[in-house]
């Protein structure tokens, strides 16, 4: 009878520090490739206004897939945008050639121009490997692989892959865990994706933030009911992100930079 006691409080407990998640499920398996929402557009602007080549040089490559040492030569590219972003893109030797690297990199370049101002200039390194691993991230960086990049373009997801990985890039370490997020988290109905839900901690942000950019900006890209079902699962999300990157901020931020 005690145990019984003691389990029925013990749920309770889990019930009331949910926040209210009452059984809302998650809407979509994964922001970029469990919806089929273009976010991002190809005719949308972006700020790409040039790249030149640094050299074949010793730099770290983090790559998920294989053991080699994490220093390696690489084709190394700096390409620069309108709004003062500046990123250094290193190609893995495995693709021979410098030509063959820049057409790599040509993939990416106007892409990753059609991202937030904000976003982009919290990536300063893209390290690009030969394969299908899917895409990741740290403080500054992000990790391409190149088949993986084909195929999302081929269904219209590698800028939403690029805005994705940024977030982690630009704003995980200030604010996956702070007290104003997860305090939203705990409010909320729910999750928007099975993989923000499964990985709280690491990927909600950046899969919540696509929706809340998405919706505060471009808010027909995402139909009516869908939204309505979005708004009920995070609405403290959603003030969060509009606390954090305002009307006020635009998309693509030319303020004080000179083109």
């Amino acid at each position: 009878m005690l145990e019984s006691v003691m389990f029925a409080f013990a749920v309770v407990l889990l019930i009331l520090d949910s926040g209210g998640q009452d059984g809302l499920k998650p809407l979509y398996s994964s922001s970029v490739v469990g919806t089929e929402f273009d976010f991002i557009r190809d005719t949308d602007p972006s700020t790409f206004k040039s790249v030149g080549y640094l050299g074949f040089a010793d730099a770290e490559m983090p790559d998920k897939t294989d053991d080699k040492p994490l220093v390696q030569k690489a084709f190394q590219f700096e390409a620069n945008y309108s709004d003062g972003a500046k990123v250094t893109f290193y190609v893995d030797e495995d693709f021979k050639t410098e030509k063959n690297a820049q057409l790599e990199i040509d993939k990416y370049l106007t892409r990753f121009g059609r991202l937030p101002s904000v976003l982009k200039k919290g990536v300063n390194r893209v390290v690009v490997h030969k394969g299908d691993a899917t895409a990741f991230s740290d403080v500054g960086l992000i990790v391409l692989y190149s088949e993986n990049a084909d195929k999302r373009i081929s269904t219209h997801d590698l800028e939403e892959t690029l805005f994705h990985e940024s977030v982690h890039s630009t704003w995980d370490k200030r604010y996956a865990q702070s007290e104003k997020w997860i305090a939203a988290q705990k409010s909320d109905g729910g999750f928007v994706t099975e993989y923000g839900s499964k990985n709280p901690d690491r990927e909600d942000l950046a899969e919540s933030a696509l929706f809340a950019l998405t919706l505060s900006r471009f808010p027909g890209r995402i139909p009516p009911a869908d939204t309505k079902e979005i708004e009920k699962r995070i609405p403290a999300r959603l003030k969060f992100f509009s606390e954090l990157f305002p009307l006020s901020q635009p998309w693509i931020d030319h303020a004080g930079i000179e083109d």
